[in-house]
């Protein structure tokens, strides 16, 4: 999944669904929480996805955070200089984009994947035995797996997605599907849909993708998770036995393995969205409801003083009545701002 930018204001204090995490950030995190790994750290994120136990966003400044276990043998705090455009986790390593169009890795490689190939790439995901990546050209480059060099599919593709031991691939020319690997010897991986996609993803022996008329459909050893929801849609991500899909709407849905619900999906509106092994996250779409209130009017006075203690805090400009109680920013410095700029206007 490409990463996509958003300057949404963070939402404070909302109580949300049971086992929905919420924080200081534009992100909704859901499901398996046993290691903290949807306690979404303070900030403003571009994306933000998962592995097994752990999570990592990739903040709106272009740098990584990681955070949940970041199981000390693979280091997964130690994340690598970018700045970066996208980043790919699967299990107990991550992958990421950087905005030179090279890849970086960290934590512990299942399968050679700590040697990424050279290249200027424009796409990345991440499997749990090997990672692809898209070059400039077109190509799709896959490494990992137990094998060296990198394996190298013509293509051009426009995008690429993943799974525990196989990898799918859409053609830009045809927009079909192409299974690239699959080292699980599971036929019913290769039951391919036909058809014209836009985008795919990959789960544990299964695979998602969106149809160009927005209409879902999976396939693989996918039990339940075969069973797409209807509606059209704009992004879907895999964890490993659960999928979650953005509508074009904005408004989120999740199916598949519920044992730490991970397809509770939250209420709202989103932009974007990503999932570890059995979590997910979500960016919220920007919104003037800066406070999350719910009651009538859902637009006062309270979001501006959001607003300010969010952005402004600090800026002497800002404490308009020049309070020095706290909250220094506050409903007065409205008021204040209004009798300085708005007096006589009609």
């Amino acid at each position: 999944m490409s990463a996509v930018a958003s300057m949404c204001v963070p939402t404070l204090g909302v109580a949300l669904a049971a086992g929905v995490a919420v924080a200081q950030s534009n992100v909704a995190g859901w499901g398996g929480n046993n290691k903290g790994q949807i306690n979404v750290p303070p900030g403003e994120y571009a994306m933000v996805t998962g592995g097994d136990l752990s999570s990592v966003g990739l903040r709106s400044n272009g740098t990584l955070i990681h955070w949940g276990d970041t199981n000390p043998p693979c280091a997964l705090q130690n994340v690598p200089s970018g700045p970066f455009v996208a980043v790919a986790c699967r299990s107990i390593h991550c992958i990421a984009l950087r905005a030179d169009g090279s890849i970086a890795f960290w934590g512990c490689p299942a399968g050679n994947q700590a040697t990424v190939p050279s290249g200027v790439f424009t796409a990345i995901a991440a499997g749990r035995h090997a990672d692809i990546g898209l070059r400039t050209d077109g190509t799709a480059v896959a490494w990992g797996g137990g094998s060296t060099p990198p394996r190298v599919y013509p293509g051009p593709f426009l995008a690429v997605a993943a799974g525990w031991q196989f990898m799918v691939g859409i053609r830009a020319d045809t927009r079909e599907l192409q299974l690239l690997e699959n080292w699980t010897g599971n036929v019913l991986l290769t039951q391919v849909p036909s058809g014209r996609f836009v985008s795919v993803a990959a789960a544990d022996q299964y695979a998602c993708a969106i149809r160009e008329d927005g209409t879902l459909v999976a396939w693989g050893s996918c039990w339940d998770t075969c069973d797409v929801p209807s509606g059209t849609f704009s992004q879907v991500a895999g964890g490993d036995y659960h999928f979650v899909a953005l509508r074009t709407d904005g408004t989120l849905v999740a199916w598949g393995d519920n044992i730490a619900g991970q397809t509770n999906a939250p209420p709202g509106v989103y932009s974007s969205i990503g999932a570890g092994s059995s979590h997910s996250f979500a960016i919220r779409r920007c919104r003037p409801n800066c406070d999350g209130s719910t009651a009538a009017p859902l637009l006062n006075v309270n979001d501006f003083v959001c607003f300010m203690n969010l952005y402004a805090a600090g800026d002497p400009r800002a404490n308009c009545d020049g309070s020095t109680t706290a909250p220094t920013l506050n409903v007065n410095d409205f008021v204040c701002f209004n009798n300085q700029f708005g007096a006589g206007c009609t």
